[in-house]
């Protein structure tokens, strides 16, 4: 009988921690406009924060959560390369987007937490950080 008790007792906590508000949650479409837009948005603004002459792009994006707070937070796990168009050409995102991906250029396998108050129209990464791949030549 006691067993019982705790399997309940121990199911519930389970039940109730998945549903904690302001937690984190696990997206399963990665392919929704709303993400494709929003991790399109978090590549373009860690590519702007690096030291590199050359516009970045999204390649893929591997892993996304939410979390509910003044607006939205997402946490992506994403890959971005370099560009041919350099940062001088000053282009707006969607000719970012339209730029060719270097032949050999290093990919980089980025953790990014990006902060979204749509209301405002606002977007700003609040952590980001990014490893370098392998080069596709």
């Amino acid at each position: 009988m006691n067993s019982w008790v705790f399997f309940i007792c121990v199911s519930m906590i389970f039940a109730v921690a998945k549903s904690v508000p302001g937690g984190w949650r696990t997206v399963t479409d990665l392919n929704s406009p709303e993400i494709q837009k929003n991790s399109q948005k978090a590549a373009a603004l860690v590519g702007k924060s690096m030291n590199s002459q050359y516009h970045m792009k999204l390649m893929n994006v591997t892993k996304v959560e939410t979390q509910v707070v003044s607006g939205i937070n997402y946490k992506f796990e994403m890959s971005i390369a370099p560009t041919e168009c350099k940062k001088s050409e000053n282009l707006n995102e969607q000719q970012i987007e339209d730029c060719p991906l270097q032949k050999c250029g290093e990919p980089l396998h980025c953790n990014v937490i990006m902060w979204v108050q749509s209301w405002m129209n606002s977007y700003k990464v609040t952590n980001s950080s990014c490893q370098s791949g392998k080069p596709s030549c």
